[in-house]
């Protein structure tokens, strides 16, 4: 019953965003890839598109979020809605302004260029994101600041934690 009941609330909550603009003020930031946003009397879980941001308890993962935090904590954003994934949240890319009906202030491609974020190629095919990686990397800047080689990106992170419960 209860995958029943959160299966009708992410199918209402798709159909009640998708061709919407998503605006808000960022009330919190859960770690460097998920923030909160408050419109009005809803509030909406984003996952940040793209992207991938390491776990809190990883190697550069309070920096993440910090940053994160620095680049939109308590602004009004604009999300652009891309989906919603299988845990209820809103994937989209944010954006700190909008003028004319055009986005700028690509918060996602902060936190990649800021080294940051690992782009989630798996998940995107933007040839941006993998260009500010790239440069992120060869500044050595983020999480490509010490022995990058051997950092471990956070979908790896994730599946050997998995596997040691």
């Amino acid at each position: 019953m209860k995958k029943i009941f959160s299966f009708i609330s992410i199918l209402f909550v798709s159909l009640c965003v998708i061709g919407a603009e998503i605006t808000g003020e960022v009330v919190k930031v859960i770690d460097g890839d998920t923030i909160i946003i408050q419109d009005g009397e809803d509030r909406f879980k984003v996952r940040l598109a793209h992207i991938d941001a390491p776990e809190l308890f990883q190697d550069c993962g309070q920096h993440a979020k910090t940053t994160l935090s620095i680049l939109c904590e308590s602004k009004n954003v604009y999300v652009e809605f891309h989906q919603i994934d299988m845990y209820g949240r809103i994937i989209g890319t944010i954006y700190l302004s909008k003028i004319l009906g055009i986005y700028s202030g690509n918060i996602n491609k902060a936190m990649v260029e800021h080294g940051c974020a690992w782009w989630y190629e798996e998940f995107s095919n933007d040839p941006e994101y993998a260009a500010l990686q790239a440069k992120a990397k060869q500044e050595g800047i983020g999480v490509w600041a010490k022995h990058w080689e051997t950092c471990i990106p956070p979908w790896e992170y994730r599946k050997m934690k998995k596997g040691k419960k």
